[in-house]
């Protein structure tokens, strides 16, 4: 910033105040994607005409874009389909950039259609001749950068205008580079780790038994329906074996250990779950008060109603009403269909 200033004088504060502004904008704008924050205030302090930020994603069938920001051209709406099909059609050399893992003399390096031996090249590109016309960016003048993580995109950010881009704008998105790298590589990390956490849950859930996980001082951070699911004994049990760091034999005690990150432990009981707790986990799908619950043990343990009536102190037309109430909320018509039901796991 200082060596800016010094070699453009006193006419260069009130661009350095414009640089300061974008750079804070991107190290405070919270839990938000910056790039459509940032996009308004780089096109200005860039001089530019229009502004282009995207990424793509490489997928099985083919690239595509994981988001777009555009200021001065069509609506996201109508650029992504257009985007999406020219790209396909014209296969990843069209991008002017080894895709989808730039070379090392591509990753956060300025381009500059004004400079260097590209510049033929890159206005007799198709990219250029038809792509972004056909977006609405007129502008053949292109000044960008690949903002990588590694050898992953994390954004191809650039922006557009008639007259040739000078060294001091491509100077000022110089500086902007290596804030911007870090914001977008924490965007990034916070991205993959929902998508984690997604799989963390569909893989607890396919167990099918009570499992945990639990930090040092034995509070639960995660559980799977099943484990939510146990009765208040059970889940003191369970949360027991894993405070006490000992895992009993109905019970397995894994630590997870990872750079970064407290120990944390993964407990999970080893054997199915009982009647009970198949109850619990039935019950809560279903939305069965804790009384019907009991009723609904006891009818798949192959009791009367006059027995469940004497084994829970109730009137024998109470549990007539619960039996009912039970058909109703899981869909069974009979009883039979219920219990097999229960045992199907549905």
């Amino acid at each position: 910033m200082r060596a800016f200033a010094s070699r453009h004088g006193s006419s260069a504060r009130q661009n350095l105040e414009g640089i300061h502004e974008v750079l804070r904008t991107i190290a405070l704008a919270g839990s938000e994607p910056v790039l459509g924050q940032l996009l308004p205030l780089t096109r200005e302090l860039l001089e530019a005409e229009q502004a282009l930020a995207y990424r793509l994603d490489l997928r099985e069938d083919g690239p595509e874009l994981d988001f777009v920001h555009v200021l001065g051209a069509g609506p996201p709406e109508r650029i992504v389909p257009a985007a999406i099909a020219f790209v396909r059609r014209a296969g990843p050399g069209v991008l002017g950039y080894h895709f989808p893992r730039p070379l090392p003399g591509e990753r956060n390096v300025l381009f500059n259609s004004a400079t260097g031996p590209y510049r033929e090249h890159y206005r007799a590109s198709p990219l250029v001749r038809e792509f972004f016309p056909s977006l609405g960016f007129r502008d053949p003048e292109l000044l960008r950068v690949l903002v990588c993580d590694g050898p992953h995109i994390l954004s191809w950010f650039g922006v557009f205008r008639s007259r040739p881009f000078e060294a001091r704008q491509a100077e000022r998105l110089a500086l902007l580079v290596e804030p911007l790298r870090r914001r977008l590589q924490l965007e990034d990390r916070l991205r993959r780790l929902a998508v984690r956490s997604a799989a963390l849950d569909v893989a607890m859930e396919a167990m099918c038994v009570p499992a945990v996980i639990v930090d040092r001082q034995g509070r639960v951070v995660h559980a799977n329906e099943a484990a939510r699911a146990l009765s208040a004994e059970d889940r003191d049990a369970l949360l027991e074996r894993a405070r006490s760091q000992k895992a009993a034999n109905d019970f397995e005690l894994l630590p997870i250990r990872a750079a970064g990150l407290p120990p944390h432990a993964f407990v999970v009981q080893r054997k199915g779950p009982s009647l009970r707790q198949r109850a619990a986990l039935f019950g809560r799908r279903h939305g069965l008060t804790p009384r019907q619950v009991e009723v609904l043990v006891a009818l798949v343990d192959g009791r009367t109603n006059k027995e469940i009536a004497a084994a829970l102190g109730i009137q024998e037309k109470t549990v007539e009403l619960h039996v009912t109430a039970i058909l109703r909320k899981t869909g069974a018509e009979k009883r039979s269909e219920l219990i097999t039901a229960f045992w199907n796991g549905r």
